[in-house]
């Protein structure tokens, strides 16, 4: 049976907030290798810049509504933090191969802790499957970055959700995690086909 593979995109939807990571810098959440909650400081500490008051405001200077709440989204790549909404759907999808941790999140400018719950997913597992004569890309460094990639199925190992070891920020889904993610009930993210 033939699969179609897809790749993680995060969107640019205008809502004006960013999420970094601010704990726990050693630990490499797209290396592919579990992580040992034991040797780690929980729950991992997240900053969120959010409009003008700090200054990130890259759209609109009276960005004043909708309010923080109604503008999160769902998936925020660069600090790899999912809504458990997210988290379950991906999970019913058959992923089984998610690490989740708790997060806190502040805002840079109230100082305050976000009452909304997020988690830090760290996706287990690198494969290199990336079919390279196939595939358009651009050498950096070790890794490639992809204009168009195909995936060998053979070498993907069935999992259903991974990190592409020839490029660790890639993630792949198969088309039903995929279909998932495409419903229109999560924001910031969207699924992209490769082949």
């Amino acid at each position: 049976m033939n699969i179609t593979y897809y790749r993680i995109v995060s969107p640019d939807e205008g809502k004006n907030i960013m999420m970094t990571r601010d704990s726990n810098h050693e630990i490499f959440d797209d290396c592919g290798i579990s992580i040992d909650e034991n040797k780690i400081e929980l729950p991992f500490k997240i900053k969120m810049l959010a409009g003008k008051e700090c200054k990130y405001d890259r759209y609109t200077p009276e960005y004043i509504t909708p309010s923080i709440q109604e503008r999160l989204n769902d998936y925020y790549s660069e600090s790899s933090l999912m809504s458990p909404e997210l988290v379950n759907a991906l999970r019913s999808a058959g992923v089984g191969n998610l690490q989740t941790f708790p997060v806190d999140i502040k805002d840079t400018f109230t100082g305050e802790v976000l009452g909304v719950e997020y988690l830090l997913v760290h996706v287990a597992g690198l494969v290199s499957c990336a079919d390279m004569g196939s595939s358009e890309h651009l050498s950096i460094g070790s890794k490639y970055y992809f204009h168009k990639l195909k995936i060998d199925q053979e070498k993907t190992k069935g999992l259903k959700m991974f990190r592409l070891a020839e490029s660790h920020s890639e993630i792949i889904v198969e088309e039903k995690v995929a279909n998932v993610i495409n419903s229109g009930k999560f924001a910031g993210i969207a699924a992209e086909p490769c082949n």
